[in-house]
């Protein structure tokens, strides 16, 4: 976890992401603290959304993880899901189907 400012920072550790057989990204590294920003640019079909999607704990990378304050973001959805996060009678998302939206927020 990065600096201390009560804030846990996100962090993507030797992040890689095939999709079909194309690679759009390999080997990416960065930590966000609270209050910093990431700008995301490239040509479409690049990647970016796959890496957000990534972060968010919506797509699996092909290697590498995601932290949240340290914790495997894959790990932290698993325990909140267990922990009785269900969808709604409707068939739609409700906010407890996306562990991390509170957290983040």
């Amino acid at each position: 976890m990065g600096k201390k400012t009560g804030i846990p920072s996100l962090e993507a550790v030797d992040l890689h992401c095939v999709r079909g057989e194309r690679k759009l990204f390999g080997a990416l590294n960065f930590t966000l603290r609270g209050g910093e920003l990431l700008r995301i640019g490239g040509a479409n079909g690049s990647g970016k959304t796959s890496l957000l999607r990534i972060a968010c704990g919506l797509l699996e990378p092909t290697s590498g993880e995601v932290r949240w304050g340290g914790e495997n973001i894959r790990r932290l959805q698993a325990v909140k899901i267990s922990g009785g996060c269900r969808r709604n009678s409707g068939g739609g998302s409700s906010t407890s189907d996306t562990p991390m939206r509170s957290r983040m927020t």
